[in-house]
């Protein structure tokens, strides 16, 4: 084998080598890192919040403490509070039905959804503070990643729209 041949070969084995190296590296950037991510966002880690349900296919639940006055006159469910507030804090849970398909139809405007009744407010009901303690730990406990969102309204929010607009926020 001549000197000349046996640099080519070296050469050729050296490039080989880059090229390998090369698509190595690419591959584990490109396609590898990409899959990873695919697999993050289809996983727990970015998945869509879970909010309890009371059973399998039935209401979300949704637990409240408010310091607003209670209403003598509760014959509509979502009008029990008004924005009037008091010294005790009331303790309970609400119902709630959220269409599936929650805001696809319509243009990016909450009010909009409210108005079409994709979130429905189905049972409102006050707890004494230990059962309402009671309660909610009991559907932290069983939830996927034993997890609470807070959602803490204005001042100036009204009762109705409050329970609508955290329906609304556990569905983003």
């Amino acid at each position: 084998m001549t000197r000349f041949k046996r640099r080519l070969l070296i050469v050729l084995a050296s490039g080989l080598v880059v090229l390998l190296g090369v698509g190595t590296w690419l591959y584990y950037v490109v396609y590898v890192s990409t899959d990873t991510a695919i697999q993050r966002a289809e996983s727990l880690l970015f998945r869509r919040m879970q909010v309890t349900r009371v059973d399998n296919q039935g209401p979300h639940r949704f637990f409240y403490v408010t310091n607003r006055r209670q209403k003598e006159d509760n014959t509509d469910i979502e009008q029990q509070f008004d924005n009037e507030r008091e010294d005790i804090l009331k303790f309970g849970y609400f119902d709630s039905s959220i269409e599936p398909a929650l805001g696809f139809s319509i243009k990016v405007s909450p009010n909009e959804w409210f108005r079409s009744e994709q979130t429905r407010i189905r049972d409102v009901q006050s707890l004494e503070a230990s059962a309402f303690v009671e309660q909610l730990r009991k559907f932290v406990r069983e939830s996927p990643r034993r997890s609470l969102l807070l959602v803490v309204h204005g001042f100036r929010e009204k009762f109705p729209s409050a329970l609508r607009k955290t329906a609304f926020l556990s569905h983003q």
